[in-house]
């Protein structure tokens, strides 16, 4: 009798490919082979995991669950077979990491160079986070550690485990030759309204981080910023701010090293709000070397996050 695992990785075949029949003629099996496998999964869990419709098959939202879990237990099974093949365990694979736009550019350059350096054979993938959010991909396997802002992590996944490295300071930014620097009074502690009367520009790609910026803004002045322009590109945001009439909430260190016209942060001796900045990972590869050394040298770079003024 065939075992669990076996019935759950042609699923994970079945959903890959969309059809049974394309399923099927790439595990080598027959099409009624795979469709016992399907029932004895279905009866074992007695829900359906399937849908069948005219081009093929597609999850059921159960089947989604269920496939999360094959694609973490796939990633697991993945790391320790390679530790297997490698006596240096952690000097094989791959390590796919998902980064916030600060960290990717301040910091992860010089990790990913001297993780690279102790674990040769290591292959390391970097993506940015986006729209949806990494937290899903955690669980699901399909990342492995994500560094970035923390602001969106409450109420974790049980599965997964936050790490806290830095905390950055978000300050409103401007370039250097600004209008608005002629309207402020550096001794001021708090931020004048002067500054609802210019555009503003603001960075989407985490709608967490959207959220908390907007609403600090709003705290501070009592009342929302003339929002213009919206971006998930922090390029994109850096040069609107560089170049044009706006006023943008960003961290700090974003603004390091630009090219081009400099940005400045208002001069108010307080942020405007503090984010806490981290890794989020599986609890099941705390103990991978690869990652246990990579984590070891973000909390080295954090500082690089907080931008002296």
């Amino acid at each position: 009798m065939l075992d669990q695992a076996t019935h759950l990785f042609r699923l994970q075949a079945i959903a890959e490919h969309g059809s049974m029949r394309r399923a099927a003629k790439a595990l080598g099996l027959t099409q009624p082979a795979l469709t016992r496998s399907i029932q004895i999964l279905e009866r074992s869990f007695g829900r359906d995991l399937l849908e069948r419709h005219a081009k093929g098959v597609t999850l059921t939202g159960f089947g989604r669950e269920v496939m999360q879990s094959i694609d973490r237990l796939s990633r697991l099974w993945q790391l320790e077979t390679d530790g297997f093949r490698d006596a240096n365990r952690g000097n094989q694979g791959v390590l796919r990491l998902c980064a916030g736009p600060v960290w990717a550019t301040r910091a992860l350059p010089n990790i990913v160079a001297h993780l690279q350096a102790e674990f040769d054979g290591l292959t390391i993938e970097v993506e940015t986070s986006g729209m949806s959010g990494p937290f899903d991909d955690l669980v699901a396997g399909k990342i492995d550690v994500f560094l970035g802002g923390l602001q969106g992590a409450q109420g974790l996944d049980r599965r997964l485990q936050q790490k806290v490295l830095s905390t950055v300071h978000d300050r409103v930014l401007a370039h250097e030759g600004h209008a608005i620097f002629a309207h402020i009074d550096p001794a001021e502690a708090t931020m004048p309204q002067v500054v609802l009367d210019f555009p503003w520009v603001v960075y989407t790609a985490d709608p967490a981080y959207e959220r908390a910026s907007v609403q600090a803004l709003y705290s501070a002045l009592g009342k929302a910023p003339n929002i213009k322009v919206r971006s998930q590109s922090l390029i994109t945001v850096l040069g609107l701010l560089q170049h044009g009439p706006y006023l943008g909430i960003l961290p700090e260190a974003a603004a390091q090293g630009v090219m081009g016209p400099r940005l400045r942060a208002l001069p108010y001796e307080q942020p405007l709000s503090l984010i806490h900045s981290g890794a989020v990972y599986r609890a099941e590869m705390a103990s991978w070397p690869p990652l246990t050394r990579l984590l070891e040298l973000c909390a080295r770079s954090a500082p690089l996050l907080t931008a002296a003024r």
